[in-house]
């Protein structure tokens, strides 16, 4: 009965250890991808950043370039 009871927890604790592992290694796999989706993002923000700046000055040409015409159909 007593040696039952230690192969349950002998194979339990294996079994347990498996899951742990397995889990562990999802854990640091995911680790990895959010590392690289931040990297990522901080990226995008960057180039987003330099866009915005340089758009600035060509947002308010274009709209007195679109004024222009309409001025002179009327």
């Amino acid at each position: 009965d007593l040696s039952e009871a230690r192969t349950r927890y002998v194979h339990l604790q294996q079994s347990s250890d498996t899951q742990l592992e397995a889990i562990r290694q999802q854990m640091v796999k995911q680790q990895l991808q959010l590392s690289d989706t931040q990297h990522k993002l901080e990226r995008l923000t960057d180039i987003e950043r330099q866009l915005s700046s340089r758009k600035a000055p060509d947002v308010s040409d274009s709209g007195h370039g679109t004024a222009l015409p309409q001025d002179e159909e009327q």
